[in-house]
């Protein structure tokens, strides 16, 4: 990306400001980069790998159980809606 750094130069009571934009390289960017082409050469490979296919299953179903769970006790807990509910039922 470019840095911009604008400078004030008020000499009159109208203020005029110079801005000079640079461009630096990203090592960031490229490094994303190889590794999403490394990723698209691989894929067809890993997509037909059974081990693969079982470990990322098992991690999905876990990573959607733990949501669950989470939300479960999030709504348990004191201040959570549940126990609204159950106070607006019971001062009924």
């Amino acid at each position: 990306g470019y840095l911009i750094t604008p400078r004030c130069r008020a000499r009159t009571n109208s203020i005029k400001y110079a801005v000079r934009a640079t461009s630096a390289f990203q090592q960031k960017l490229v490094a994303r980069l190889v590794i999403g082409v490394a990723l698209l050469v691989i894929a067809p490979t890993v997509a037909s790998s059974v081990p693969c296919f079982y470990t990322v299953a098992m991690t999905l179903s876990t990573f959607a159980l733990a949501l669950i769970v989470l939300h479960r006790f999030s709504r348990a807990i004191p201040g959570g809606r549940m126990v609204k509910r159950t106070t607006a039922v019971g001062g009924l």
